[in-house]
């Protein structure tokens, strides 16, 4: 197998630590709810048998500080002779710098905003009483290096503000131990009327788990459908709190669920909040008929947390603790289809692991698998939706066979056991010709099926089938088959397919095109002189030739050209190992055209590529430039020449070498530094700065329009400066012990020469950029591995927990459970015969949950393809032909 045969959409779906907890929030302090009702007593607080209750005076985390430079608390200032909208930010600010063209106010106030910044508070004057919007823009600056990453938006609003009545947060989850309870926020309410509802576990298939919209005062709450629980639940509790507070201000209340529940079986729980304030509950309007501000959510109050992975051959389900986040063995895990019926149950393994095969993923109709179920030893229930999103890998490097056009070695995702590749002679035919198909056809190890029975499918463009071969076997694991077209063959797409006897989808298809095409009748050369790279200020002629196939001249061509500049990958061959360019400010892809002429009376047309195209850049620049000559008829014929363009005289390229760590101490890093000119030649460099920088990556996520997202900040730390000189036989060296993180190396020479390269170091080779803050970085070093090796991966996630390390190709071959803490640590993974050709490692850390320091537990993942050496399966193709035909 190969890099390409990943698990079918590998659905790291995890519940509770991907799907959001539903935690009180913004609470300080110990609490002590209001509870009566049927089956509380004013004031109780028992919590039954559902895990051990937090004591009211325990320690809570309170409002915690965003990550970042970013905006954290607003407030109005109204101790001066006018009012002030003040913007709390999490970092300092800086008094000297001009605050005032970094903020906008909404409605135009019709002068300039009185902008003043004090600590770590910005404000705002001349606002007046009336309802504002105050704009922080992009690169509004801080104390030090901090900048603003993205704009913010702050409203500040007067008057009264209606009844509400919502939930904290947008998650389902309510852990089982060591929980406070559900956090309802409420603006202008006294009291509030609650019901609890329970949706047997069975009964869920049928509902959606969701936090659905609060609804406001006047308004009539949409309670059906999908989510809602009447028709499916029962109330359990019903009752009223009493919410204490200011008016006019956000304030939360804690409903203890785990406290008013007699008992715990397994299902799903939707809370009920409405306005009771002057006597109205859940099933009364006000004396006016306006229907009150009410608001619902679904809860899985639960200790459990599962995660899936869907393979060719099985789903396989992970059961850990919210808790502690290790893995929960023993426990019952039911496969449930659409009506509610098992169609499989089992138990977990001593690693949290429960398989189900994939045949019972296909069924149709009321047999349709929908849930998994897992089953606690308090009565508790977890549920996975199989319907859900799975987590997209896509950035990290996968894609299926798809995943590179270029790379013709991308490997294959076969999709049925049996993997068939379809080719042919050619890509296009003319009616009533033969079209030859061959078929090579494998089985998941890449060996050769000999002895299946099949048949080869041909379609028209209609869809409607053509032709059906059938074969008895393939001798020597390959198919062929010759299919003459018939002269009325329709034009347009044909396609032609593989089925095995027992297999539902074809194994392999192929398309290809019938059409009434003409042979090409021009031949065209295009010459660039690409030995020599474009300087700047040069004007490069581009000698376009172009000549009919029967031997005359084209002369009177239309000719045009157009060229596309983008970064040179390997702007000097000979110095392969270093890194040229600016990977701060990538150079973007240009699009130039290159105008239109005739050819001459000789065949011959000029094409002129200006160096100046380039624009003012120190990066190495390469240009794939396109000669088109227009036959009589007016179909084009092109012709392909790249060209690389140097713009300035010297370039600066780095090579990073990463030493062996001793022990605990960080490992060597060394950097080699040359100097070339616009030839790539050698040439020495004197007075040549440098800085090597270390970034600090902050990041914190944020709620905008109902969605999460996460930004990212970079605080920048020199580590080392000073200056360098180059010579033109022997570069410059630094070396340095670098502990782990993410370094900038910047360079700046005569000329304008300049050179910044990005790199990782700690973890044995630099790793892709993990630009989410929930991503692990993994590494597996430069080491090559064969069949039977161990591989050592590292790790890095932004907080230590437990490690979920997965090896997949099409299915899952093996799954590994280790700790790392907050720096990381290494997994071992021995290599075998299933691994094939190199396999995926998904990486998931799960941190434990702590009530005070991580209330919302969270998980980080990353992905590494571990490439093993075939060695002596490597062929060697010799087809014989001579040089020239």
């Amino acid at each position: 197998m190969n890099r390409n045969m990943i698990v079918a959409g590998v659905a790291a779906v995890l519940v509770a630590f991907g799907g959001g907890f539903l935690v009180a929030k913004g609470l300080d302090g110990a609490f002590r709810p209001h509870i009566s009702g049927a089956g509380a007593e004013p004031g109780a607080t028992l919590w039954g048998l559902f895990g051990k209750p937090r004591a009211a005076d325990a320690p809570r985390r309170g409002i915690p500080k965003p990550d970042g430079f970013v905006v954290w608390k607003t407030r109005m200032d109204t101790s001066g002779a006018a009012p002030q909208a003040c913007i709390q930010m999490t970092k300092p600010l800086d008094p000297t710098k001009s605050y005032a063209d970094f903020v906008l106010v909404s409605p135009d106030l019709g002068h300039a905003a009185a902008v003043s910044a004090k600590n770590d508070e910005l404000c705002v004057g001349g606002v007046g009483f009336a309802d504002r919007r105050i704009t922080l823009l992009k690169g509004l600056p801080g104390a030090g290096n901090e900048t603003l990453a993205e704009n913010a938006d702050v409203d500040f609003t007067f008057g009264e503000k209606p009844p509400y009545v919502g939930f904290a947060g947008n998650g389902v989850i309510l852990p089982r131990e060591e929980s406070d309870g559900v956090g309802i926020e409420t603006i202008n309410v006294t009291k509030l009327a609650i019901e609890v509802w329970r949706v047997p576990d069975r009964n869920l298939v049928r509902k959606s788990i969701s936090a659905p919209t609060a609804t406001g005062e006047g308004d009539y709450a949409d309670d059906y459908g999908e989510d809602s629980p009447d028709d499916e639940g029962r109330v359990v509790w019903k009752g009223k709190i009493d919410v204490k507070g200011d008016p006019g201000s956000k304030i939360t209340t804690v409903f203890p669920l785990g406290a008013v529940l007699k008992e715990m079986k397994a299902g799903g729980y939707v809370i009920k909040a409405r306005d009771a304030s002057g006597g109205r509950d859940l099933t009364e309007k006000d004396s006016e008929g306006t229907p009150p501000a009410q608001a619902r959510r679904w809860v899985m109050f639960t200790d459990m947390a599962l995660s899936a992975y869907t393979g060719q051959n099985a789903l396989d389900v992970v059961v850990r603790s919210l808790k502690s986040a290790k893995v929960m063995g023993g426990l019952t895990v039911a496969l449930v289809a659409q009506n509610g019926e098992d169609l499989a149950v089992t138990r977990t393994d001593a690693s949290g692991r429960a398989t189900f095969a994939h045949s019972l993923l296909e069924g149709e109709g009321a047999a349709t698998a929908k849930m998994v179920m897992a089953y606690g030893s308090a009565g508790d229930l977890a549920v996975l939706d199989l319907a859900a999103t799975p987590i997209d890998l896509s950035k990290q490097g996968t894609g299926g066979r798809q995943a590179d056009a270029e790379d013709t070695t991308a490997g294959r995702t076969p999709g049925t056991a049996i993997d068939a590749y379809l080719y042919a002679d050619r890509g296009i035919y003319r009616p009533g010709e033969t079209v030859r198909l061959v078929a090579l056809v494998r089985d998941l190890e890449a060996k050769a099926v000999k002895d299946r029975k099949g048949y080869v499918s041909v379609k028209r463009p209609s869809g409607v089938e053509f032709k059906r071969y059938p074969f008895a076997g393939a001798a020597g694991g390959a198919v062929t088959q010759d299919v003459e077209l018939p002269k009325s063959a329709p034009r347009g797409r044909w396609s032609a397919e593989l089925h095995v006897d027992g297999l539902e989808n074809a194994s392999g298809s192929l398309s290809f095109s019938v059409e009434d095409f003409a042979p090409q009748r021009l031949a065209v050369a295009a010459d660039g002189k690409s030995a020599s790279p474009v300087v700047g200020g040069e004007a490069r002629a581009i000698d376009v030739t172009a000549r009919f196939l029967y031997g005359a001249i084209g002369s009177g061509l239309q000719t045009q050209g157009e060229a596309r500049l983008k970064a040179d990958p390997n702007p000097f061959p000979q110095y392969a190992d270093y890194v040229w360019g600016d990977d701060k400010t990538p150079f973007e892809e240009k699009f130039v055209e290159l105008g239109t002429t005739v050819t001459d009376g000789a065949g011959h047309a000029n094409l002129i590529l200006n160096a100046s195209e380039a624009g003012d850049t120190t990066v190495p620049l390469v240009a794939a430039v396109t000669a088109s000559v227009f036959e009589p008829g007016g179909r084009p014929v092109r012709e392909a020449v790249n060209l690389k363009i140097r713009t300035q005289p010297m370039y600066l390229g780095v090579k990073v070498d990463e030493g062996q760590a001793q022990g605990s101490n960080p490992p060597p890093v060394s950097l080699d530094v040359i100097a070339v000119n616009a030839q790539g030649q050698r040439v020495g460099a004197g007075n040549v700065g440098y800085q090597l920088i270390t970034e600090n990556w902050s990041y914190d996520w944020f709620q905008q329009d109902g969605k999460w997202q996460w930004r990212r900040t970079s605080r920048d730390v020199v580590v080392m400066k000073g200056t360098l000189a180059i010579g033109a036989g022997q570069g410059a060296k630094l070396n340095r012990k670098l502990g782990w993180g993410d370094y900038r190396l910047e360079l700046t020479g005569a000329d304008g020469a300049t050179m910044i390269r990005r790199f990782s170091a700690g973890w044995g080779a630099p790793t892709e950029d993990a630009t989410a803050p929930d991503m692990v970085r993994v590494s597996a070093g430069t080491k090559t591995y064969v069949q039977g090796d161990t591989v050592e991966i590292a790790i890095k996630a932004p907080y230590g927990g437990e490690v979920q390390a997965a090896v997949a190709t099409d299915r899952l071959i093996d799954l590994k459970t280790a700790s790392v803490g907050a720096n990381g640590g290494v997994i071992r993974l021995k290599t075998s015969a299933a691994w094939g050709g190199g396999a995926y490692v998904l990486v998931s850390v799960i941190q434990p949950r702590d009530p005070v320091a991580t209330p919302k537990p969270r998980r980080a993942m990353g992905l590494i393809y571990i490439p093993l050496d075939p060695k002596d399966r490597k062929l060697t193709v010799d087809i014989g032909t001579p040089v020239k035909i």
